[in-house]
């Protein structure tokens, strides 16, 4: 049985968890955090400490569930954790209509694989790693260690089977995040976010779109266009010139560089006289 009205945290095998429903009536927002944001053994005797969305979300006037990896990124592949989650199901289902998921990273891959557990109505995932079952995704060449780690052919693997709706956005000049985002079902709506490679919360926060594309999603009244108006702020974002011009970005020649370095000198250019004034 889950605690209700009280803030409540519990280790479940290599997995914390802490939660806050306190009105049926309202969203319910299961989130899962990336692999940046770990709980750590301090963090258990903490009774300030929330994982990352977790008073986003509360703050915000939602019931929220979030989870964590605890001390190391186990992508949440712990079949324990499984089990545990498959226990809550019908007492989630039975009591909050409206069910969301967020997350990003691997914690988007954890929304999509192990939402549908809860029949989320739509999810909001952010430049999500759908698996790293080998076979179905030979082309990723990130999280090696997690993928030979953790086993990826059973119980909850792949992210893209999920049934659910919703929305994704994603750096669509970024390969690896671009293959990632068409596997997911045509039911999600993609929000493309080019030249911001993979740390899209980050850059969503920096741009003033992350609230409120997240209070537009729980309400389930995005706004595509205005979306798109506001991402165009990005052109006055120093780490949108700078990812255009790393590595990751393998659609740059010499002749995009240099068009790319002469905008970056403007904006900088108009950076020193902000702060002259």
């Amino acid at each position: 049985m889950l605690n209700y009205k009280n803030e409540t945290s519990l280790l479940i095998g290599n997995v914390f968890m802490k939660y806050y429903l306190f009105d049926g009536k309202q969203p319910l927002v299961v989130v899962f955090s990336n692999a940046e944001y770990l709980t750590n053994e301090e963090d258990l005797s903490n009774k300030e400490y929330s994982p990352w969305g977790y008073n986003f979300v509360k703050n915000n006037g939602f019931n929220v569930i979030t989870f964590s990896c605890f001390k190391s990124s186990n992508w949440y592949r712990d079949i324990e954790f499984h089990h545990y989650l498959l226990s809550i199901k019908n007492e989630i289902i039975k009591n909050f209509k409206n069910r969301l998921g967020y997350g990003s990273s691997n914690g988007a891959y954890a929304v999509s694989a192990l939402g549908d557990i809860f029949v989320l109505n739509r999810m909001l995932l952010l430049n999500p790693i759908s698996t790293l079952n080998r076979k179905l995704v030979r082309w990723e060449t990130r999280y090696t260690e997690a993928a030979t780690k953790y086993e990826w052919n059973k119980s909850f693997y792949d992210g893209a089977t999920t049934k659910s709706r919703g929305y994704i956005v994603y750096d669509p000049i970024f390969n690896l995040d671009a293959r990632h985002a068409k596997r997911y079902n045509p039911n999600f709506i993609h929000l493309k976010l080019p030249g911001m490679g993979h740390g899209i919360p980050l850059h969503l926060n920096y741009l003033g779109l992350l609230k409120s594309l997240f209070i537009d999603f729980v309400r389930d009244t995005i706004c595509i266009k205005n979306f798109y108006k506001k991402a165009k702020n990005r052109r006055n974002y120093d780490r949108y010139y700078d990812w255009l011009l790393s590595g990751e970005n393998v659609h740059l020649t010499s002749k995009r560089k240099t068009i790319i370095e002469h905008f970056q000198s403007i904006l900088r250019k108009k950076q020193r006289l902000w702060s002259i004034n």
